[in-house]
C-alpha cells in the first residue's frame, strides 16, 4: 500500500504538470485558430492562412498533450483501484467514486491486477 501512495502522489503530480502543459497547447491552438480566422476575414486564401496560422504545428502540440494527459490520467486510475482494492473496498464502490459504471471498474480493476498496483 505504501507504494501505491508514492505512485498516486508521482502520478497525480505529473498529471497536474501534463494539465499545465495540455492549457498551455489549447491557449496556443486557440489563438491559431482566431489567426486563421483574421486572415480568412481579411481575404487570405485557406491554405495560405492555415500556413500562416501554424495550424498543423498546433494541431500536433495538442494532439500530444492530449495523448500524455489520457495515458497519465488511466495509469493514475488503475493507481487509485489498486489503492482502494487493497484496502478492502469493493469495485462498485470505488467505480462510483469515480463516476464510472460497474462493468469499467472491473476492467479497471482487472488491469490495475495485471500491472501490479493490486497488492
Amino acid at each position: 500500500m505504501p507504494n501505491n501512495r508514492r505512485t498516486i502522489e508521482a502520478l497525480a503530480k505529473q498529471l497536474n504538470d501534463e494539465t499545465d502543459d495540455l492549457r498551455a497547447a489549447l491557449t496556443a491552438h486557440k489563438r491559431a485558430v482566431a489567426r486563421f480566422a483574421r486572415l480568412v476575414r481579411d481575404g487570405t486564401l485557406g491554405v495560405e492562412a492555415l500556413a500562416r496560422a501554424d495550424a498543423a504545428l498546433h494541431r500536433e502540440q495538442v494532439v500530444a498533450c492530449l495523448d500524455e494527459f489520457e495515458h497519465t490520467r488511466h495509469e493514475l486510475r488503475l493507481a487509485i483501484f489498486g489503492l482502494c482494492v487493497d484496502q478492502g473496498e469493493g469495485l462498485s464502490t470505488v467505480g462510483r467514486q469515480l463516476g464510472i459504471s460497474r462493468q469499467l471498474a472491473s476492467r479497471l480493476a482487472a488491469e490495475a491486477s495485471d500491472k501490479g498496483y493490486v497488492g
